[in-house]
């Protein structure tokens, strides 16, 4: 196979926002999936934000991680 080049091909990108929780230490995660490839920065704050502002007055959105999966072929 000499010759050969390796491929690598996205597959999906997902984000988990991360909402802190009175009384609990450990925050509560809400994932989604089927992102477009490379989503903006900014984008993903403002949905996070977004989404702090329909739950409960007791969660507080803390964060997101951005979760690509790629394949690479041999």
């Amino acid at each position: 196979m000499e010759g050969m080049k390796k491929m690598k091909l996205w597959e999906s990108t997902g984000l988990e926002y991360y909402f802190g929780i009175d009384g609990q230490e450990k925050a509560k995660k809400q994932t989604i999936s089927n992102v477009i490839e490379t989503p903006v920065e900014e984008d993903i704050k403002a949905f996070g934000l977004l989404l702090d502002q329909i739950t409960p007055d007791t969660n507080k959105y803390i964060s997101t991680v951005v979760v690509n999966k790629s394949r690479i072929h041999a």
